[in-house]
């Protein structure tokens, strides 16, 4: 069973605290694109450690070929994303150009709230099997997801509440934001390679 308060006790650990806030300060310039790469790129290793029992990976140790994974696949992941949002987006475009706007737009709704479902998964599978093929590879993903279903729920969920937590704190804090949004990115990262890493 996934224990939430495991993941949400994870970054504070003592083993993972130095590599949490040095990930908490790269999100905090991410508008500058390389650092937002360099955090998504920790977020597959990251995932990887998790499903095979690690604590987080510690930058102190990186070596260039670390730094060249991380942005190698830190890209890719952040591709994924746009590629999962380009439908939703393009079906609303569209529907705001076309006199059957209505029925594109309620599929462009539909279609996001799907993505909004099955991302964290695509994302985790992306993550385990370095696969980008792997994380449009939607029966096995949906599988897992609907196998764990109440874990899944009970994380997202959670990972939802501390996104619209941090979107709260963070408007008060401008360009410093980017510390509290990466807390529930790291749970989110934690908890659902967890939920993989108990199916397999």
């Amino acid at each position: 069973m996934v224990d939430v308060l495991d993941s949400l006790r994870f970054p504070f650990e003592k083993k993972n605290i130095i590599s949490f806030l040095i990930l908490s300060v790269l999100n905090v310039i991410w508008y500058l694109l390389v650092p937002l790469v360099a955090v998504n790129g920790y977020v597959v290793m990251l995932i990887r450690n998790v499903i095979e029992k690690k604590q987080m990976p510690d930058w102190t140790k990186f070596k260039f070929a670390d730094w060249l994974y991380l942005l190698k696949h830190g890209f890719l992941y952040s591709v994924i994303m746009a590629v999962y949002f380009a439908v939703p987006f393009l079906l609303a475009f569209l529907g705001t150009n076309n006199t059957i706007s209505f029925g594109l737009i309620l599929a462009s709704f539909i279609t996001f709230l799907f993505v909004m479902a099955v991302l964290p998964m695509a994302l985790v599978y992306y993550a385990a099997t370095e696969s980008f093929i792997q994380a449009f590879n939607l029966p096995e993903i949906m599988l897992t997801i609907f196998r764990n279903i109440w874990k899944y729920l009970l994380v997202y969920f959670t990972s939802l509440a501390l996104f619209v937590i941090a979107l709260f704190i963070g408007q008060y804090l401008f360009y410093f934001a980017g510390i509290v949004f990466i807390f529930p990115t790291v749970f989110a990262a934690h908890a659902f390679a967890k939920i993989l890493a108990e199916t397999q």
